[in-house]
């Protein structure tokens, strides 16, 4: 009878406290500290790529790139030891640590307050070389390389005690210059003069004190959906500036009259996208919209515009198919490209086939091989 009594005293201490506590409302949850800041992009913390070389072997390499040296360490990582052994015969030396492999980087949003940070120390002190950065365009008419250097020694005089440098981004990336911080390549070194030099190069990165950019914060398939298709929008944003919460109301709205075809309420995904985004994430369902038409969608929270415009129809990928085999017409050679085909781009075969040159039969082009199985010159030659 104790133990009975027990357990029922026990269920209704649980019950009277869980009434109590309520429900929890985890949108109102924090990320953590810094979550939004721009986070230090390593061009070289323990390993790198890029490529190293000088034109008499002057320049220390190892596989053709600067030698990551683990015996002198800073902060308990290693070096990047930059080490022209003799004076510099061949009169040229170079050194690419790239961003992203051999691909560009966008670096833009780093610029306007960012800077190149490392630590450095010299062999004997005060040791000089050249740091700055080079973009690829491949589009640019006046180059698709440009690279900006400026000498160490307009940042700090080598010493053989580590010191740390910071180098403003303006000053080796900065559009004023010529630079195109939307496709940096890589940071590069090289020489002020032919002396032998050693320096050690430790924890390179780019770094800036600003935050990620906002987005919009209503997220759809600007495409648009079958009738009979599950249909939401994503609607998220940095905790700091968004002001959605579980409940807050959406509308879809007819772009023909702005009047209400449908609302709802917001559903919580995930208060904290650790993983992609850092945005809290809700999502706005409307899989019961059925009626074929163009819509936006509106959510009553200050500062959250208006959706792009879509499509809910059983034909929305009808000009994605029109345009996919259009692609495939327009890349025609040896044809005439013409309406009704070619709505767009008409134009004459500029390569016609010389019909009164025709290829001999393969049955004689066999016959035509050499002995050791080869194709005669003439052959090749066509």
């Amino acid at each position: 009878m104790n133990i009975k009594r027990l357990l029922a005293f026990c269920l209704f201490i649980a019950v009277v406290f869980t009434s109590a506590i309520g429900p929890v409302n985890v949108a109102n949850a924090s990320a953590p500290a810094g979550w939004r800041d721009l986070p230090d992009f390593y061009v070289f913390k323990d390993k790198f790529s890029g490529w190293a070389g000088s034109g008499a072997d002057e320049l220390e390499t190892v596989n053709g790139s600067l030698p990551v040296d683990t015996q002198v360490t800073y902060e308990n990582l290693p070096s990047l030891r930059l080490n022209v052994r003799t004076t510099l015969s061949s009169y040229w030396m170079t050194v690419i640590l790239c961003l992203a492999e051999w691909n560009c980087h966008d670096v833009s949003r780093y610029v306007p307050n960012g800077y190149l940070e490392f630590n450095v120390k010299g062999k004997n002190g005060g040791e000089q070389f050249l740091i700055g950065a080079v973009d690829h365009v491949a589009e640019r008419p006046s180059g698709v390389e440009k690279t900006i250097t400026r000498p160490i020694t307009d940042y700090c005089t080598i010493t053989t005690e580590w010191q740390h440098v910071k180098i403003p981004l303006t000053d080796i990336l900065d559009p004023s210059l010529g630079m195109d911080p939307y496709n940096a390549k890589a940071i590069v070194l090289d020489k002020v003069n032919l002396d032998p030099f050693c320096v050690w190069i430790n924890q390179l990165k780019i770094t800036s004190p600003d935050k990620e950019n906002a987005f919009p914060a209503i997220k759809v398939n600007q495409v648009g959906f079958l009738e009979s298709s599950e249909k939401y929008a994503f609607v998220s944003g940095f905790e700091d500036d968004f002001n959605a919460t579980v409940g807050t109301e959406f509308q879809v709205k007819r772009v023909s009259d702005d009047s209400v075809a449908y609302s709802g309420q917001l559903v919580l995904v995930a208060d904290y996208d650790a993983y992609d985004s850092g945005e809290r994430v809700f999502k706005a369902i409307f899989t019961d919209l059925k009626e074929p038409g163009e819509y936006y969608i509106t959510v009553n929270a200050e500062g959250i515009d208006a959706s792009p415009k879509f499509k809910i129809g059983n034909d929305i990928y009808k000009s994605l198919l029109v345009d996919a085999s259009r692609y495939l017409y327009y890349q025609r050679a040896n044809i005439d490209l013409e309406a009704p085909y070619c709505t767009d781009y008409p134009r004459k075969d500029k390569t016609p086939q010389d019909f009164n040159c025709a290829f001999a039969p393969i049955h004689q082009l066999q016959k035509m091989c050499q002995k050791d199985g080869t194709m005669p010159a003439i052959l090749i030659s066509m």
